[in-house]
């Protein structure tokens, strides 16, 4: 019994844990980053909700940068996305 009971509630927290991660735009890079040219992977723990799109950001820092002008750093990440990594 107590087995089972162990079990439920890995599974609950394990669903819990993944309900947390959301999908982002750009792949989860941090869109802050991105609009600097910079290609940095996020969880997308740390983000931000703009005209019904998710945006990820590495750090709470990235995110206050961000909030300061939503719409240019979407723009400039979207052009920074669409280059070859790299360049």
């Amino acid at each position: 019994m107590r087995h089972s009971f162990a079990s439920a509630l890995v599974a609950i927290a394990m669903l819990s844990v993944g309900a947390s991660v959301q999908a982002g735009e750009f792949n989860n890079e941090c869109t802050t980053a991105l609009s600097m040219g910079k290609h940095i992977k996020t969880d997308c723990s740390i983000n931000e909700t703009l005209k019904g799109k998710v945006y990820c950001f590495g750090n709470e820092e990235a995110r206050q940068t961000y909030r300061k002008n939503p719409e240019a750093t979407v723009a400039k990440a979207a052009l920074n996305a669409m280059k070859p990594k790299g360049l």
